[in-house]
Order: C-alpha cells, then structure tokens, then sequence
C-alpha cells in the first residue's frame, strides 16, 4: 500500500510473525513493525493517507496503524480478532482475514475461514474503529476473498475462493445483500480451480476475475443496477 500523504509504501512479510515494512520512494526500508498477527496478506490506506489496514490471514485479524508525519506507524494498532470456523476442515478449521479495505465511514474486511464479509465503524478524524458486525454471510464453504466496491456508493461485488463464484452485492444500511450469484468457470467444467483476483475497470461497466486451475479471466458486463451477465472467458495462456 502506498500513503499519498506520508509519501510511504508499506510492504508485508507473510510470515508466521508478520511484519509490515516501511519504505520510503526510493524504495529504502526504514524500519519495520510487527503485524499483530500470523501471514499478512492485504494491506490498505484510507483516502485520508492518514491510516494502514492489515490483513492477517493465518491469525484471522485485522490491524489498524495510525501513519505518523514521517510514515511511521504509531503504536499500539487497534487490533479486532473474528473467531469461528467454516464447514470446510482444512482451509476453514479458523478465521482467517484475507481482504481488508476502508470504505466510506467504515473498514470491511473477508474472511475466508468464516464466510463473512465483517465491517467496522471508522472514524477518520480520531482513529476510533468499531466493534466488528456481519456485513454479509456468504454461502457456507464458499471461501470468500476479494471485494471491490462501484463507484455508485450503492453495489460491491464479491468473489468466492474456494466456490468460485461473483456474488453481487448490493448496499443496505452498513451491510450488504446478494441480488445475484454467477460461476466465474464456463459449464462443465469439473477440474480443481480456485477464484483469486477481482478487478473493476475504470469505466465501472466491465468486471474481471482470475481463476487459478481453469487458468483463465472471466469477464462479465456490469449493467447500471449492478447486475452482471459474462461476457467471456479467456485463457491466461500459462
């Protein structure tokens, strides 16, 4: 992640304890912090660049650091910990973070281990973070990952890991609502694959996801009510 405002990047090292880096633009470490927690994943800064959100996926929490004037991160973070398991045993056997991102006045952070879409309050001026609420449950088993918000305030669009499938979602109060569920694999197919990256285009009309095992990218058109029809899906060619 980078902070515009700190003129930072913030770099993480998936390691058993992890660790955030912090490098200056010329790509020099100056020093680096602990994560709060096991194999971080994802990292965030809010439109402010004022704060870093970290994803620890094997410890199944999220950090929230303060950027100092120099880039810092003020100690201690505000850690929030998800607990529970998923009908999957061995990739659900605990939580497990694995997306974190600001969004309005709130954090929302995926758990792939819980199937939960979890949000935050967040208050920008003081750093106050809330206590964690289910912003949407996800089918059990899917594994979700990923999520990127339209432009519109109003839709969010989330892809399952492990059910490789698009879910789109559409903003209710501080959660969300699924009005449609899509396969990100073509019919027929019976392989092992595994949903990975999802990506809005800048136009807001076309939404791309990465599927590792089918080696492809379904593409789908994103109409103005958020609803998704595929368009096509292409070969990586590796």
């Amino acid at each position: 992640a980078y902070s515009p405002a700190s003129k930072h990047y913030y770099l993480l090292n998936e390691k058993d304890e992890g660790r955030v880096g912090v490098y200056d633009q010329s790509w020099m470490q100056r020093y680096e912090v602990s994560s709060q927690g096991s194999s971080p994943c994802y990292a965030a800064v809010d439109p402010s660049g004022g704060y870093l959100a970290v994803a620890n996926y094997s410890s199944g929490n999220i950090v929230v650091y303060k950027i100092g004037a120099e880039g810092g991160l003020e100690q201690p973070p505000v850690n929030r910990q998800n607990t529970g398991t998923g009908p999957n045993k061995d990739r659900q056997e605990g939580p497990h973070a694995h997306w974190v991102q600001f969004h309005g006045d709130h954090i929302y952070s995926i758990d792939l281990g819980t199937d939960q879409v979890l949000g935050y309050s967040f208050d920008a001026a003081t750093g106050a973070v809330g206590e964690a609420f289910e912003a949407f449950k996800a089918p059990g088993g899917d594994g979700p990952r990923h999520m990127v918000f339209h432009p519109d305030g109003a839709h969010a669009f989330l892809v399952t890991e492990m059910g490789n499938m698009v879910i789109a979602l559409r903003k209710i109060d501080k959660g969300f609502e699924a009005i449609q569920t899509l396969s990100t694999l073509p019919d027929g197919f019976t392989g092992h694959s595994q949903a990975a990256h999802i990506v809005l285009n800048a136009a807001a009309d076309r939404l791309y996801m990465s599927n590792r095992g089918h080696n492809s990218i379904a593409v789908f058109d994103v109409g103005k009510d958020g609803a998704l029809s595929l368009r096509q899906i292409a070969p990586t060619l590796g």
